[in-house]
């Protein structure tokens, strides 16, 4: 499936605003105003905005899968495979239920958010200062820098391949980039995907 277009026109008016208005989320500003003061990154305000509006979608479309939001989430923005906790079968079981329902796939994912998209919601329409008052990158913080130079430069590759695609110098349908970043430790050798080095706070060489 398709990676998200994160940030499109409706940013202009909300994103956020637009979208939990059209799935019914009114109680959503006070449950990012709470998750905030405890601390929740901008990267899981998103997710969370993500996943609630999928579950709305989900009950709108009558379709009940056995699985959590964020695992559903997930396979619906092709999050590699490397990156999900679940296996093989599971994330094949999901898109099949996807692919059978009534669901308007592509127009949720459409309606998925960036973090920030989520910051610019907290900032100007809820008043919240998402402003860090220490000088020290934090993890959260960290990731997502990342998820953004990623999000750009698929961005950048897509737009690329479809300069040529327009010039008639490339013969393909509309395509979708995908891409991971990996990075390797030479002291222990091991490689990891970043959320995954980030997750654990450390590579190999902490337990040796």
């Amino acid at each position: 499936m398709a990676a998200p277009d994160h940030d499109d026109a409706d940013d202009h008016c909300c994103k956020v605003a637009a979208a939990a208005d059209r799935r019914g989320l009114t109680t959503l500003d006070d449950e990012l105003r709470q998750l905030r003061t405890e601390d929740a990154s901008l990267r899981e305000l998103a997710e969370y905005v993500d996943e609630q509006l999928l579950g709305s979608a989900l009950r709108e479309a009558d379709v009940e899968i056995a699985a959590d939001p964020g695992t559903v989430r997930s396979v619906i923005v092709g999050t590699p495979a490397e990156e999900m906790q679940v296996d093989v079968a599971v994330r094949e079981r999901i898109a099949t239920a996807l692919d059978r329902s009534t669901l308007d796939v592509a127009s949720l994912e459409r309606e998925f958010v960036s973090h920030e998209t989520v910051r610019r919601h907290l900032n100007d329409h809820l008043g919240v200062d998402t402003a860090r008052s220490r000088t020290d990158p934090s993890v959260e913080e960290t990731r997502e820098m990342i998820a953004s130079i990623i999000e750009r430069d698929r961005s950048i590759v897509e737009q690329s391949l479809e300069s040529l695609r327009r010039a008639d110098r490339l013969d393909s349908g509309s395509l979708e980039a995908s891409l991971t970043v990996r990075v390797t430790c030479p002291d222990c050798g091991e490689t990891y995907a970043v959320d995954e080095l980030l997750d654990e706070t450390g590579c190999a060489c902490a337990s040796e």
